[in-house]
This record gives structure tokens, sequence and C-alpha cells, in this order.
């Protein structure tokens, strides 16, 4: 049995996914069909699926090009975590956009005792080698935290991430693969928007709150 997947992963299909699920690809919109034949990666997300199944997002060339959909784990051949691609450097000519600028800046400097990594279209860049970073992109990270983080501690850990080049959005991923903004949490908010399956909840104990069955 894999290891859970968990959101922010990228997954690739197998080849023959539409011969192979012929109902479930002729559901998704006709430029994500093409995303699949091209053998394009899809991002794990967070929602609730039947068991044996997987959460994901096609993103195809526009923001307005995204589709929600869930597919059984066995047809999944490969996957890559963003913890992964933390060592990876933007490709020669990529640099300069300021997105990847501060994730060479960062990933050169950054030394935490979380496991951490990009995500976004700079995770998916880094992943396959497709032009999806532009000059307007912010760099999304992840930091894993499955142990309480303290309001100080959250504000020591966003000052290392406050770069020059461009704004950085950095999510922390609590128990049961819970989301919880670092700016939010380091605000000192009584309380604070958590990500869940279910969609998102207001808690004032983002480590420990129970997701309602």
């Amino acid at each position: 049995m894999p290891e859970a997947y968990l959101v922010h992963e990228l997954v690739w299909l197998q080849a023959d996914i539409a011969t192979r699920l012929p109902g479930w690809f002729a559901g998704l919109p006709a430029w994500a069909q093409g995303r699949v034949h091209a053998a394009h990666p899809l991002v794990v997300r967070r929602a609730e699926v039947a068991p044996g199944w997987v959460a994901v997002g096609l993103r195809g060339h526009s923001r307005a090009e995204r589709h929600g959909t869930a597919v059984p784990q066995a047809a999944i051949v490969r996957r890559v975590r963003p913890t992964a691609l933390r060592m990876h450097a933007s490709r020669a000519g990529r640099g300069t956009l300021p997105a990847l600028q501060a994730w060479d800046a960062l990933r050169d400097r950054l030394s935490l005792s979380f496991n951490w990594g990009p995500a976004g279209s700079v995770a998916y860049e880094l992943a396959t080698g497709a032009d999806t970073v532009s000059v307007g992109s912010d760099l999304d990270m992840v930091l894993y935290a499955p142990e309480p983080l303290t309001r100080e501690a959250a504000w020591q850990l966003l000052a290392a991430f406050e770069l020059p080049a461009c704004h950085c959005d950095v999510q922390l991923i609590l128990p049961d693969d819970r989301g919880l903004a670092l700016r939010e949490w380091a605000r000192g908010d009584a309380h604070v928007l958590v990500k869940t399956r279910r969609g998102p909840q207001l808690t004032d104990q983002p480590w420990t709150m129970e997701t309602p069955s």
C-alpha cells in the first residue's frame, strides 16, 4: 500500500488512462483531455474522495483552465513531493523571472528544521521543465509542521521567507493534511482559517482540531 497522497504532490498517470477509464476521460474538458494525452502531471488537491482514489487537479495554459477531479491510485505511475524539488535550480534563462529568482535565492540560504519545498507554478516548472512561471507568478511554498508552532516561531519563519524579488506565500501543512497560512498564524488572530478536506474552517486550535464526520 503506497503512502498517503498529500496535497501539492505531482502525480503522473498511466499512458493509456484514456482507454482504461473512458468514462472518466470523456468527462474532462477538451483542454484537460489534451493535457492528459500529453502526459502532463496532475496536482494532488485537498478533497474527500472514495477509498482507493486521489483528489487531483489539472492545470492548463491559463488561470481559467483549472479542473478538479479524482483518479484511482492504481492509475498513478509516478509521484513527486515538494520536498523532492528543493535542490532543483531554475533552468538557464528562466532565473530572471521574479518567482524563480526568489526561489533560487531561497534554496541557497534557507536552512530549517522542517521539511519544506515549492508548490504551485514554480514546483510544476521545476518538476517538468515546462514554462509555467510567468512574470506575475508568486512563489508558493509548503512547510510541513506536524507539531504545534508558536506565534513567535511563526514570525521568525515568516522573516526567512521575505524576499525582495516577489511575494512568497507559505502554507503550513498540519496533521491530516490540513493547511494553514503561515502569515495568518504569525499575525496572532484568535481564530484562523484552516483548509480541510471538507472545506475551510475557523478554529483556535489548528493542530488539534477535529474535522466533523
